[in-house]
């Protein structure tokens, strides 16, 4: 009984720990791994396993000094990979997986190279054990987000044309089309540009589907009387974006500002 009440409160409790196969992965791809649980000191009933797929997401706050801003980490998909069982004291279990990465997912890196986010690593993948009459035991694990071919091709072409990528961030808001509660933008810096008179920044946003994906543009446009911001965006088709001149694009939009 006093090994009950101890695990009640989450001493010698069942524990979890998730080990995955590669931590690399892109949108629309698939992640694999094997979860490793390991009962506690009594016997105990686990509700059905999750993998949660979460964000560290900045949090912008109205204070009377002014704007501040806080990270908050924010699941927006899981997936369940076990039913609930009964798991006896000190018994270890091994649950594998094999999951769909969401289609519309940050990304983290570029290149094989971590994008700069002012916050560190911003997604991961989270196993709650969600135990009853118990405190639930969680194991946090980073994945790296590459994008796909279509994706990369696009940043390709805005490096050729001179932009930079100088950071990235996952902020509040729901961006149009998408089904997410936060929306990432990554700066790509035009300085080194033949544009740098009248653009400062362009940041790119990929909202990904099935088959495709909204790529997103926001222009900061520099002014006589400060700057201001153009929007536009296009779909990209997966299967087609081979055919597609992105250089030419880039080069005519930025003219037309």
């Amino acid at each position: 009984m006093f090994g009950k009440l101890l695990s009640a409160i989450g001493i010698g409790s069942a524990s979890v720990d998730t080990k995955l196969n590669t931590n690399a992965v892109q949108p629309g791809g698939m992640l694999s791994g094997v979860t490793h649980i390991k009962g506690g000191n009594s016997d105990q009933d686990l509700n059905p396993l999750y993998l949660h797929f979460v964000a560290k997401v900045k949090k912008t706050v109205e204070t009377e000094s002014g704007e501040s801003y806080y990270y908050e980490q924010v699941s927006f998909s899981k997936v369940k990979i076990s039913e609930g069982f009964a798991l006896k004291s000190k018994e270890e279990k091994q649950i594998p997986f094999n999951i769909p990465v969401p289609n519309e997912i940050a990304l983290t890196a570029y290149k094989g190279a971590p994008l700069k986010y002012k916050d560190g690593h911003p997604i991961g993948i989270k196993t709650a054990l969600d135990i009853d009459s118990a405190l639930d035991k969680s194991d946090y694990d980073p994945i790296h987000v590459e994008p796909n071919a279509a994706m990369n091709a696009f940043m390709q072409a805005m490096e050729n044309m001179g932009f930079r990528i100088a950071s990235a961030e996952l902020e509040t808001g729901r961006a149009v089309g998408s089904n997410l509660s936060f929306q990432q933008e990554i700066e790509f810096d035009a300085r080194h540009t033949k544009y740098s008179s009248k653009i400062s920044e362009v940041d790119v946003s990929f909202i990904g589907k099935q088959g495709g994906c909204d790529v997103k543009l926001e222009i900061e446009k520099k002014g006589f009387f400060g700057s201001s911001e153009k929007n536009l965006s296009f779909y990209l088709d997966y299967a087609d974006y081979h055919k597609l001149d992105f250089e030419g694009w880039i080069d005519d939009v930025m003219r037309s500002i």
